[in-house]
């Protein structure tokens, strides 16, 4: 895909694939932003769903800042006790975690993507960067959808797709995560209280095809983790047709793959995308820090 960058007058755009992801070149995020560069930072994600920036030096203060261009920070409900939530999160990987052990975003998944209301987007900002390894992969569902033929087009609109956290995280939310893939090794663990077993054990239902609140671009609601069924199909039905969903949303062509360093800052809208956080580092540390965006966004 040729993407048109004639709309950009105050940053430059390094595009990564034909499918998504734009590199943010020439453009300082440790100051407040002037609104026209805000107002194209948020076209631009639209537009090509990832935004990576490099070598951005940015203290907690000005990660919340940057955030906030592109919408208000929120905390998410998975983030300990409701107490205890800042809207900033660590994710954190030892050197010394045991090869074995799952990283925390090995799948692809949208996150959060059993929630009525799912996140708009995230941040995430590299503080300390493997050697080599722990990439994040990223797809844009609106390039799987787009691949399509008319016919394929046709047979999912008008389908509902049913999606929950239970999916990974098992009905007794303690199958995909432990203690030491939590950001402080001495913060409670989570999914102790009943809410918490509530949250991840219920359903919501999207249609299977959406279009992009900003732009009106079509996309497949695919939620890799969390889809579960197509609501009203006989289940042999639905198990194909969600596995031959997630096989395609993923292809090659529909990706990227950002290498980190440390001060690299990715920029997710989450509501047309998957990713996936390669387990590909042993013997390595990845620290981040992570913001989550709110929104009253709901998938139609």
């Amino acid at each position: 895909m040729k993407f048109d960058l004639s709309p950009y007058r105050h940053i430059t755009l390094r595009p990564v694939t034909g499918a998504l992801g734009a590199e943010v070149t020439d453009i300082d995020c440790t100051g407040a932003l002037a609104e026209s560069t805000g107002e194209e930072l948020r076209r631009a994600l639209g537009q090509f769903h990832v935004l990576f920036f490099r070598d951005q030096q940015l203290d907690d203060d000005g990660l919340l800042r940057l955030a906030e261009v592109f919408g208000p920070p929120a905390t998410s409900p998975l983030n300990g006790p409701e107490s205890a939530r800042q809207p900033i999160s660590r994710l954190v990987r030892e050197a010394d975690a045991p090869a074995a052990e799952r990283n925390f975003g090995d799948r692809w998944h949208m996150d959060r993507g059993g929630d009525p209301t799912p996140p708009l987007g995230f941040l995430l900002c590299c503080e300390e960067a493997p050697e080599y390894g722990g990439d994040t992969l990223f797809a844009s569902l609106s390039a799987a959808y787009d691949a399509l033929p008319d016919h394929v087009r046709q047979r999912l609109a008008g389908l509902t797709g049913v999606h929950s956290m239970s999916r990974l995280f098992g009905l007794d939310e303690r199958s995909a995560r432990t203690q030491s893939l939590l950001d402080e090794p001495s913060r409670p663990a989570p999914f102790t209280e009943q809410k918490h077993f509530d949250y991840v054990r219920s359903e919501a239902e999207h249609p299977l095809v959406c279009r992009h609140p900003l732009n009106g671009r079509p996309y497949l609601f695919v939620t890799g983790s969390y889809f579960l069924r197509v609501k009203g199909l006989p289940q042999a039905e639905s198990d194909a047709l969600v596995d031959a969903l997630n096989h395609h949303v993923t292809r090659p062509d529909f990706t990227c793959r950002f290498r980190w360093r440390k001060d690299s800052i990715a920029i997710l809208d989450n509501r047309c995308t998957l990713h996936f956080a390669a387990n590909d580092y042993a013997g390595f540390a990845r620290r981040m820090r992570r913001i989550e965006l709110g929104s009253d966004w709901v998938p139609q």
